[in-house]
Protein backbone atom coordinates (compact mmCIF):
# COMPACT_ATOMS: atom_id res chain seq x y z
CA UNK A 1 0.00 0.00 0.00
CA UNK A 2 1.10 3.32 -0.89
CA UNK A 3 0.00 6.99 -1.03
CA UNK A 4 0.69 9.71 -2.83
CA UNK A 5 0.44 13.62 -1.51
CA UNK A 6 1.69 16.09 -3.89
CA UNK A 7 2.74 18.87 -1.71
CA UNK A 8 1.35 17.39 1.17
CA UNK A 9 -2.08 18.95 0.63
CA UNK A 10 -3.59 16.05 2.65
CA UNK A 11 -1.17 15.18 5.25
CA UNK A 12 -0.89 17.19 8.52
CA UNK A 13 2.30 16.36 10.40
CA UNK A 14 1.10 17.71 13.53
CA UNK A 15 -0.93 20.48 15.01
CA UNK A 16 1.04 23.85 16.03
CA UNK A 17 0.18 26.53 18.26
CA UNK A 18 3.65 28.64 17.80
CA UNK A 19 3.22 29.30 13.93
CA UNK A 20 0.78 29.68 11.36
CA UNK A 21 2.04 30.39 7.28
CA UNK A 22 -1.18 31.40 5.24
CA UNK A 23 0.15 30.97 1.88
CA UNK A 24 -2.58 32.39 -0.09
CA UNK A 25 -2.32 36.11 1.75
CA UNK A 26 1.33 35.64 2.06
CA UNK A 27 1.33 36.29 6.40
CA UNK A 28 3.37 34.47 8.90
CA UNK A 29 2.23 34.59 12.10
CA UNK A 30 3.32 33.65 15.93
CA UNK A 31 0.94 32.98 17.94
CA UNK A 32 -1.54 34.94 16.10
CA UNK A 33 0.51 37.79 15.69
CA UNK A 34 2.07 39.17 12.28
CA UNK A 35 5.83 38.58 12.14
CA UNK A 36 6.10 42.20 10.30
CA UNK A 37 4.41 43.43 13.38
CA UNK A 38 7.09 42.06 15.73
CA UNK A 39 10.00 43.15 13.17
CA UNK A 40 8.48 46.83 13.51
CA UNK A 41 8.12 46.79 16.95
CA UNK A 42 9.64 44.15 19.00
CA UNK A 43 12.91 43.23 19.81
CA UNK A 44 13.92 39.43 19.50
CA UNK A 45 13.96 38.99 22.92
CA UNK A 46 10.54 40.28 23.41
CA UNK A 47 9.61 37.42 20.48
CA UNK A 48 11.53 34.49 22.09
CA UNK A 49 9.50 35.22 24.71
CA UNK A 50 6.37 35.30 23.07
CA UNK A 51 6.90 31.91 21.07
CA UNK A 52 7.91 29.80 24.51
CA UNK A 53 5.70 31.74 26.78
CA UNK A 54 2.50 32.03 24.19
CA UNK A 55 1.72 35.81 24.93
CA UNK A 56 4.47 39.32 24.66
CA UNK A 57 5.90 39.86 27.80
CA UNK A 58 4.83 43.15 30.03
CA UNK A 59 7.65 45.39 30.77
CA UNK A 60 8.32 43.43 34.26
CA UNK A 61 8.38 39.99 32.59
CA UNK A 62 10.80 41.31 29.94
CA UNK A 63 13.44 43.21 32.14
CA UNK A 64 13.32 40.13 34.40
CA UNK A 65 13.83 37.77 31.21
CA UNK A 66 16.52 40.05 30.26
CA UNK A 67 18.33 39.78 33.00
CA UNK A 68 18.12 36.12 33.08
CA UNK A 69 19.36 35.91 29.49
CA UNK A 70 22.49 38.18 30.43
CA UNK A 71 22.97 36.47 34.16
CA UNK A 72 23.21 32.66 32.24
CA UNK A 73 25.25 34.32 29.43
CA UNK A 74 28.46 32.74 30.67
CA UNK A 75 29.30 28.94 30.34
CA UNK A 76 31.58 26.96 32.33
CA UNK A 77 34.93 28.28 32.05
CA UNK A 78 36.36 24.68 31.11
CA UNK A 79 34.39 24.89 28.32
CA UNK A 80 36.27 28.01 26.60
CA UNK A 81 39.53 25.20 26.39
CA UNK A 82 37.66 22.65 24.16
CA UNK A 83 37.82 25.91 21.19
CA UNK A 84 41.49 25.70 21.05
CA UNK A 85 41.08 21.84 20.43
CA UNK A 86 38.73 22.34 17.16
CA UNK A 87 40.68 22.48 13.74
CA UNK A 88 41.20 26.02 12.61
CA UNK A 89 39.47 25.27 9.17
CA UNK A 90 36.19 23.48 11.36
CA UNK A 91 32.81 25.16 10.27
CA UNK A 92 31.45 26.91 12.81
CA UNK A 93 27.93 25.28 12.83
CA UNK A 94 30.24 22.40 13.48
CA UNK A 95 31.93 23.70 16.34
CA UNK A 96 29.03 25.22 18.16
CA UNK A 97 26.77 21.66 18.00
CA UNK A 98 29.35 20.13 19.61
CA UNK A 99 29.39 22.91 22.17
CA UNK A 100 25.72 22.78 22.08
CA UNK A 101 25.70 19.04 23.08
CA UNK A 102 28.55 19.64 25.51
CA UNK A 103 26.61 21.94 27.93
CA UNK A 104 24.67 18.96 29.01
CA UNK A 105 27.92 17.86 30.67
CA UNK A 106 28.21 20.69 32.83
CA UNK A 107 24.28 20.92 33.45
CA UNK A 108 23.52 17.47 33.78
CA UNK A 109 20.19 17.75 35.67
CA UNK A 110 16.86 16.41 33.62
CA UNK A 111 14.58 18.34 32.20
CA UNK A 112 12.25 17.22 35.16
CA UNK A 113 14.56 18.23 37.31
CA UNK A 114 14.82 21.67 36.30
CA UNK A 115 10.92 22.36 35.68
CA UNK A 116 10.78 20.70 39.78
CA UNK A 117 13.09 23.33 40.61
CA UNK A 118 12.05 26.61 38.31
CA UNK A 119 14.93 26.68 36.39
CA UNK A 120 14.08 27.27 32.66
CA UNK A 121 16.28 25.68 30.38
CA UNK A 122 15.15 27.58 27.18
CA UNK A 123 15.79 30.37 28.76
CA UNK A 124 19.30 29.21 29.96
CA UNK A 125 19.96 27.66 26.69
CA UNK A 126 18.94 31.11 24.86
CA UNK A 127 21.70 32.43 27.12
CA UNK A 128 25.00 30.25 26.55
CA UNK A 129 23.80 29.71 22.57
CA UNK A 130 24.55 33.13 21.50
CA UNK A 131 28.00 33.01 23.08
CA UNK A 132 28.79 29.54 21.96
CA UNK A 133 27.82 31.37 18.00
CA UNK A 134 30.33 34.03 18.65
CA UNK A 135 33.16 31.96 20.03
CA UNK A 136 32.86 29.34 17.41
CA UNK A 137 32.99 32.15 14.60
CA UNK A 138 35.67 33.81 16.57
CA UNK A 139 37.89 30.22 16.58
CA UNK A 140 37.12 30.29 12.29
CA UNK A 141 38.46 33.57 11.94
CA UNK A 142 41.77 33.00 14.38
CA UNK A 143 40.72 35.59 17.09
CA UNK A 144 40.49 35.61 21.17
CA UNK A 145 37.14 35.11 22.48
CA UNK A 146 35.12 38.13 23.74
CA UNK A 147 33.35 37.48 26.94
CA UNK A 148 29.67 38.29 26.83
CA UNK A 149 28.96 42.12 29.50
CA UNK A 150 26.20 42.42 31.15
CA UNK A 151 25.39 46.25 30.01
CA UNK A 152 24.81 45.24 26.69
CA UNK A 153 21.26 43.85 25.38
CA UNK A 154 21.24 40.22 23.68
CA UNK A 155 21.76 41.14 20.02
CA UNK A 156 24.34 43.77 20.59
CA UNK A 157 25.88 41.89 22.91
CA UNK A 158 26.43 39.13 20.56
CA UNK A 159 27.39 41.42 18.02
CA UNK A 160 30.10 42.96 20.46
CA UNK A 161 31.49 39.38 21.03
CA UNK A 162 31.70 38.78 17.17
CA UNK A 163 33.16 41.32 16.00
CA UNK A 164 35.57 43.13 19.19
CA UNK A 165 38.95 42.37 19.71
CA UNK A 166 40.46 42.42 23.19
CA UNK A 167 42.73 45.40 22.13
CA UNK A 168 40.10 47.74 20.67
CA UNK A 169 36.64 46.58 21.93
CA UNK A 170 33.95 47.57 19.20
CA UNK A 171 31.00 49.71 18.66
CA UNK A 172 27.43 48.62 17.84
CA UNK A 173 25.60 50.79 16.29
CA UNK A 174 21.79 50.75 16.70
CA UNK A 175 21.40 50.05 12.79
CA UNK A 176 23.81 46.82 13.23
CA UNK A 177 21.27 45.89 16.49
CA UNK A 178 18.00 46.67 15.14
CA UNK A 179 18.58 44.50 11.52
CA UNK A 180 19.81 41.70 13.93
CA UNK A 181 16.74 41.65 16.05
CA UNK A 182 14.71 42.11 12.91
CA UNK A 183 17.10 38.87 10.60
CA UNK A 184 16.32 36.58 14.21
CA UNK A 185 12.84 37.32 14.54
CA UNK A 186 12.34 35.95 10.67
CA UNK A 187 14.32 32.84 11.73
CA UNK A 188 13.06 32.45 15.37
CA UNK A 189 10.60 29.80 14.16
CA UNK A 190 10.03 27.77 11.03
CA UNK A 191 6.75 25.75 12.25
CA UNK A 192 8.22 23.21 10.74
CA UNK A 193 11.89 22.56 9.67
CA UNK A 194 12.41 21.73 5.74
CA UNK A 195 13.55 18.06 6.50
CA UNK A 196 10.55 17.45 8.94
CA UNK A 197 9.19 14.80 5.62
CA UNK A 198 12.62 13.77 4.33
Amino acid sequence: LSAYDPDLHNTAIAKSGITWIDAKSGRLLYRGIDVEELVEHSSFVETSYLLSNGELPTRDQLAEYSQSLSKHSMIHESMRNFFDSFPGNAHPLAIMATMVTALSSYYPQSFEENIQKGIDVRTRLLAKVRTLAAWAYKKSVGQPTIYPRDDLPYCKNFLNMMFAVPAEGHTVTDDDDRVLNQILILYSDHEYNVATTT
